[in-house]
């Protein structure tokens, strides 16, 4: 594994929400994120959001996670189309959680065929569902996958399970979390080009919307916003998704409707640029696999992966070479998997290594929060379970320092990590599994 002598410090990857690096001073984004998004706002006519006059046609309010604001009496148009209605929601939950929890290279799996996303809603869940359920006899690295067999199957993941587990909401996240995953597996394969939206001065791919009272009276924009960023931290093979959300507002008439917007970055519009991602994630999985045992144990697996991602990547700064990098691919997979770059941030690193973790079949999640203390500048990291144990990975600390941070318990991990809690919004992460004090293997 190569070791890189750390620059000026801590090397901190992303925000939270991917939009800054970390020289991103994330306490004053806190307050305009959740001055946003609050469920005060979003019941006041005068808020960023709803501050809309009433009018005999329809308005319709645009809000990035920043906090711009845009207003039209033209309806935003989506890419992939509406799909979110509460009925459409219900029957896909039947054909999604019925599918196999089939994972693609574990010694006792098998490797799931592809699938063709529909453009309707059902034939979508029928295309997810077949992802990981239809499958071959054989678990050996020469057979052939595809991008569709890199698409995990969600039902057994531990995010998944934690969130649809919340007593007041678990029903309403349940249908949000289909939703958002008929839409993005959609996109996945689609050999349609998007338009764009510039919303306040953001150029994005505004993929589909979900009216909030679809999923019940009780759900307001917060709520809302803790589904869809579980669902897209949960997922990274949906690279093409932006780390944050749009929320909007019709009003007509004096009532007003709530919706949220599955966004996707507009580097990704064209189909051409699609497949060429594709294209770089199966030609890094195929060199993944050259070396790769299925048989060996969970632990020897994940090695497997620290080490191969560490002798692939190097931290992305800018120019400057001190400033972490803020392009979208520095952000999501593709600054791994994409040859060109072979660079990422901690982000990167993190969502790389959960895709790679569920492909070999252990189960793994993606953290996020801060280090040493300093809330102002967010970090991502890993959660893998071993022997029924959870453990601690940092993929980008042990490729950036000298210091070892594969599968190690609370009593390192927690004196420099801290992960953010489940407070519904912007930061919103499930109740975490609790961690093993120990590290692998030690006695202490």
């Amino acid at each position: 594994m190569k070791m890189k002598k750390i620059v000026g410090g801590l090397l901190l990857g992303a925000s939270l929400i991917g939009l800054a690096s970390c020289d991103f001073n994330f306490e004053n984004f806190q307050k305009m994120v959740l001055g946003e998004s609050s469920e005060a706002e979003e019941s006041s006519s005068a808020s960023s959001t709803d501050s809309v006059a009433s009018s005999s046609s329809t308005v319709y309010t645009l809000s990035t996670e920043d906090g711009s604001t845009v207003t039209s009496t033209t309806e935003p148009s989506t890419a992939v189309g509406s799909s979110s209605t509460a009925s459409s929601a219900k029957s896909s939950s039947s054909a999604a959680t019925s599918s196999s929890s089939t994972k693609k290279k574990s010694s006792s799996s098998s490797v799931a065929s592809s699938s063709t996303a529909s453009s309707s809603a059902a034939s979508s869940s029928s295309a997810a569902s077949s992802t990981t359920s239809s499958s071959t006899a054989s678990s050996s690295v020469e057979d052939e996958i595809s991008i569709t067999s890199l698409v995990d199957d969600y039902t057994d993941n531990y995010s998944y399970l934690e969130l649809i587990s919340d007593s007041t909401y678990g029903d309403a996240f349940k249908e949000m979390y289909i939703d958002f995953y008929e839409t993005a597996l959609e996109a996945l394969t689609s050999t349609e080009d998007y338009s764009t939206s510039d919303v306040s001065g953001t150029e994005m791919i505004l993929l589909d919307k979900y009216a909030l009272a679809d999923y019940g009276s009780n759900i307001e924009m917060n709520q809302a916003v803790s589904a869809m960023m579980t669902f897209i931290y949960d997922n990274p093979i949906f690279y093409f998704l932006r780390s944050g959300y749009v929320s909007g507002t019709s009003t007509s008439g004096g009532v007003t409707t709530y919706y949220i917007y599955l966004t996707a970055t507009a580097e990704y519009k064209t189909a051409e640029a699609r497949q060429a991602v594709n294209e770089c994630i199966l030609s890094t999985i195929e060199d993944f696999d050259k070396n790769y045992d299925s048989t060996d144990s969970d632990y020897d697996k994940a090695n497997y992966i620290n080490d191969y991602m560490t002798d692939k990547i190097s931290y992305a700064f800018e120019e400057d070479g001190e400033t972490a990098q803020d392009d979208y691919w520095a952000h999501n997979i593709e600054g791994f998997f994409n040859s060109s770059y072979n660079q990422g941030v901690c982000e990167c690193y993190a969502r790389s290594y959960l895709l790679l973790s569920r492909y070999v079949g252990i189960e793994s999640l993606f953290v996020y929060g801060y280090a040493n203390g300093n809330t102002s500048y967010g970090h991502a990291w890993n959660y893998t379970k071993i022997d029924d144990t959870w453990y601690g990975v940092d993929v980008t600390w042990n490729d950036t320092s000298y210091d070892n941070y594969m599968l190690i318990g609370s009593n390192k991990l927690n004196k420099d990590h801290t992960a953010y809690d489940s407070t519904y919004g912007i930061q919103y992460q499930v109740e975490l599994p609790t961690l093993s004090t120990r590290s692998y293997g030690s006695l202490f």
